[in-house]
């Protein structure tokens, strides 16, 4: 349709389109500046308080004084999350276990600070079962474990269940 036009007014109607163009261009990056604008500065404000309360506002702390308290908040965070576990445990254990002895469960709690252990299985022989106790009671850290005489009336496959505390080292 253009074309059918004389030639000044289609190079005035380019002229104009053009411009209306030109005029969408910067309108559309002037948006895209003011939402850039409104959204960076507070982030920008924030991150510049932080920056100052960290430095302590006039920049007279040193690193060795921000090192000093990312450790005491470490420490902190290590106490908080310290969580005990029964691995050191269940290594110890099967440390002393002798061959023979089959271990069918055990349960660790932790009741007032310290570990009360229970330890349930099967002994190939006797002799096995009072060398296991032995170690058991050898070991620093297990105490309080018995063996009761009932579980030395059988000869051989002898079920028992001994209990104790434990100790971590």
């Amino acid at each position: 349709m253009l074309r059918f036009l004389p030639k000044e007014e289609r190079i005035q109607i380019t002229k104009i389109y053009n411009d209306r163009r030109i005029f969408v261009c910067v309108a559309g990056l002037a948006l895209i500046a003011l939402i850039a604008l409104v959204e960076l500065v507070p982030a920008y404000v924030l991150s510049r308080a932080k920056i100052d309360t960290i430095v302590g506002g006039n920049g007279t702390s040193t690193p060795g004084a921000l090192l000093v308290q990312t450790a005491r908040d470490v420490e902190i965070l290590k106490k908080v999350t310290s969580v005990p576990s029964p691995i050191p445990f269940q290594k110890r254990l099967l440390a002393v276990k002798r061959n023979d002895i089959e271990i069918n469960s055990f349960s660790w709690k932790i009741d007032g600070g310290a570990e009360q252990i229970q330890i349930s299985g099967t002994a190939g022989h006797r002799e096995s079962l009072v060398a296991f106790v032995k170690n058991l009671q050898k070991d620093g850290a297990f105490s309080g474990i018995d063996l009761p005489v009932s579980f030395l009336v059988k000869e051989k496959d002898i079920d028992f269940s001994l209990s104790g505390t434990y100790t971590q080292k």
